[in-house]
């Protein structure tokens, strides 16, 4: 019995560590979407009581608990630094060994537009695409030699729209092209406005 006892312990064990080598996701999913917390904080924040925002929501006080909510915003604010810091440094590596961009792109932007809208609707992929467009933008622009700040007044969802415009119109297109079209895009606006 002992022995049998060890052997699915051990089976489980090996199951678990295969599942997160493969990234797979344990525990129950949230409740809230990203947006919805982010909404709950700041009416918590602004005074309103749990009781009071839980209803909005459809769900029962706890859930609305500073500390959930807190717990989950650490989990996020992960994910987006350690994808903006990602996209960054590859973005500077492209940069810096091409001006033509006749490179290899890693990451997100290695991969099409079909899954980029498909992507679109997960809270965790759709807000590491974001930054690694933000990224690979913020690196195109810090190597731009003529001084011109494309980036100057522009909004993470203006830039995020543009890349899903040009997604929808090329499905089959490559993200990298779609953010080096809004890099265009956006110093075309700059030359014009001078």
């Amino acid at each position: 019995m002992i022995g049998e006892r060890r052997r699915v312990f051990e089976r489980t064990a090996r199951g678990r560590a295969d599942a997160k080598a493969k990234a797979v996701k344990f525990g129950r999913k949230p409740i809230l979407t990203p947006h919805q917390q982010k909404e709950a904080r700041k009416r918590l924040e602004a005074g309103e009581t749990q009781r009071s925002v839980a209803p909005g929501y459809n769900v029962s006080q706890s859930t609305i608990t500073p500390a959930h909510l807190k717990a989950s915003l650490r989990a996020e604010e992960y994910v987006i630094w350690v994808s903006r810091i990602a996209a960054v440094g590859i973005s500077i590596m492209i940069a810096a060994t091409s001006s033509t961009f006749a490179t290899t792109v890693i990451g997100i932007g290695s991969g099409d537009c079909g899954s980029w809208i498909n992507n679109e609707n997960k809270a965790i992929s759709a807000s590491s695409q974001v930054n690694w467009i933000l990224g690979f933008l913020s690196a195109l622009n810090a190597t731009r030699t003529d001084g011109v700040d494309i980036l100057a007044g522009q909004s993470d969802a203006g830039i995020y729209l543009a890349i899903h415009n040009y997604c929808i119109a090329h499905p089959t297109g490559w993200v990298e092209d779609a953010a080096i079209d809004v890099a265009n895009q956006l110093s075309n606006q700059h030359r014009r406005a001078k």
